[in-house]
């Protein structure tokens, strides 16, 4: 089954060239749907998420749709040294078999239920890690920890139901926050 996603993705472009509408993570909307987004800067030269010094207030805290920033223009004025934190809650529409998938240049780690799914950290351009799961139908909380140093930039959160023929960016549909995760400013 994944290896016949990673043929498709081959020939259409690469795993940020996935169906799904791109944004800025600075782009705040409300609304109930979406994930709560906190940016920090990084006060030290970042290598690791395990190794990374931030501030302990964020300078933007808001919501965004989905998370996919296939470009560096998509991480908004903060194209180095930042770090995000995005939360909310995952809702799965019917049991079944989902491939998740985290793109990101730099680092970033993928937690559904609070368990580490996807670890993608370092400084490297756009990787894409997956994780395979069987899920119930129903709500997970769901967490993207990712860091951008210097240079290009991107992340990216994207899922293959059981049944798809390609990736695609987790729509909006299914994701929604929780009030207490966006952080003051």
């Amino acid at each position: 089954y994944i290896m016949s996603l990673g043929g498709s993705e081959a020939e259409s472009g690469g795993p940020l060239d996935v169906e799904g509408d791109a944004h800025t993570l600075t782009d705040s909307r409300d609304g109930s749907s979406g994930l709560a987004v906190n940016l920090y800067p990084i006060l030290n030269a970042p290598m690791s998420l395990d190794h990374l010094e931030i501030s302990e207030q964020p300078f933007h805290s808001g919501i965004i749709p989905v998370l996919h920033a296939p470009t560096p223009s998509h991480l908004g004025d903060l194209s180095t040294n930042v770090y995000a934190e995005i939360t909310g809650v995952l809702d799965i529409p019917e049991t079944g078999n989902y491939v998740l998938r985290l793109v990101s240049d730099d680092g970033g780690r993928l937690y559904l239920n609070d368990r580490l799914l996807i670890d993608n950290d370092g400084l490297h351009a756009p990787e894409a890690r997956d994780s395979e799961q069987i899920l119930e139908a129903g709500a997970y909380p769901i967490r993207v920890t990712y860091f951008q140093g210097a240079g290009g930039g991107a992340v990216s959160l994207q899922w293959a139901p059981h049944g798809a023929d390609a990736f695609s960016v987790i729509p909006e549909e299914v994701l929604r926050y929780n009030q207490s995760d966006l952080r003051e400013t």
